[in-house]
């Protein structure tokens, strides 16, 4: 049981790597207008993009910041008031056995990122899905975030990137699958050159990407695949966009493995972004799972 495990051993997690904390400011990934999506936050949505809408600025700090969110506009209110909110802090000790399974089935894509001014996404082609008892959700993009949304016993590791997936019949129906990223993890940690210089996702030349609404072809493509062998045990729950609107009802599954790329590389993404994850948020009666397929 990876992710059991993992959770009972984090002191290596990392509430260190920017010198924040997730009670410290709150914010978590896009800045709600995003090019190639509704942006809508942790679980940027890989539907309709409101571009150049009327929609109020949202930040990670001040009086734009997660604190706020709820206020800033009628639509929002959800930030302020909603009760299965994301993230959330896993609580080792209270994790419950579950077997609610979920069967990833990702493809080759080719390289299509921006940078939002809040997060580096990539959009993904069609054909990767994921299914689950609830019906079969289509990959449609993902981002990362610095540190970590989710947080271990209320330990921060360095990285997290959300994998946001639609249901085809109902764009507002959404299933994010998670991963840590921590170059100094050991228990569960899966080597990857993913992230580095010379790996296949191109994150080098995505962060250096100036702040655009418009999707570059970073050429080359990207076998999703080798993400999904890496995801292992996992643990599950319902949440939230991380981001405005807010929007309830997403299903979250984290896995319990974390990518262990170079030092360097996940350096690389903190020096650019190293505060864009929301303070985690209350469970109010809602039960964390796990599950240990394998």
């Amino acid at each position: 049981m990876i992710f059991v495990l993992l959770l009972a051993c984090t002191d290596s997690g990392k509430d260190s790597t920017s010198g924040t904390d997730s009670d410290a400011n709150t914010d978590t990934d896009n800045s709600g207008t995003d090019s190639g999506g509704t942006d809508s936050g942790t679980t940027d949505t890989g539907g309709t993009d409101t571009g150049d809408t009327e929609e109020p600025t949202w930040s990670y700090e001040g009086e734009t910041g997660p604190d706020h969110w709820g206020d800033l506009s009628e639509e929002w209110a959800t930030c302020g008031t909603g009760t299965s909110q994301s993230p959330v802090d896993f609580v080792t000790d209270s994790l419950l056995p579950g077997e609610d399974w979920i069967e990833i089935n990702w493809a080759e894509t080719a390289l299509h990122a921006y940078n939002s001014g809040h997060y580096i996404r990539y959009n993904v082609d069609a054909g990767s899905t994921v299914t689950t008892a609830n019906g079969t959700f289509n990959l449609k993009q993902f981002h990362f975030h610095g540190l970590s949304e989710h947080t271990i016993d209320g330990a921060h590791l360095e990285m997290e990137v959300h994998f946001v997936h639609e249901d085809p019949a109902d764009a507002t129906n959404l299933l994010v699958v998670a991963m840590f990223i921590d170059s100094a993890f050991e228990l569960g940690a899966v080597p990857t050159d993913l992230l580095g210089s010379a790996g296949d996702l191109k994150f080098y030349e995505a962060v250096a990407l100036g702040v655009s609404e418009t999707t570059t072809d970073l050429g080359g493509t990207l076998d999703l695949g080798t993400f999904g062998a890496a995801f292992g045990n996992y643990a599950y729950y319902d949440g939230s966009l991380t981001t405005p609107p807010c929007d309830e009802g997403v299903r979250f599954y984290i896995s319990g493995n974390v990518l262990k790329p170079a030092p360097e590389d996940t350096a690389a993404f903190l020096a650019v972004y190293d505060y864009n994850f929301r303070p985690t948020q209350p469970l109010n009666g809602r039960v964390v799972s796990y599950y240990a397929p394998n």
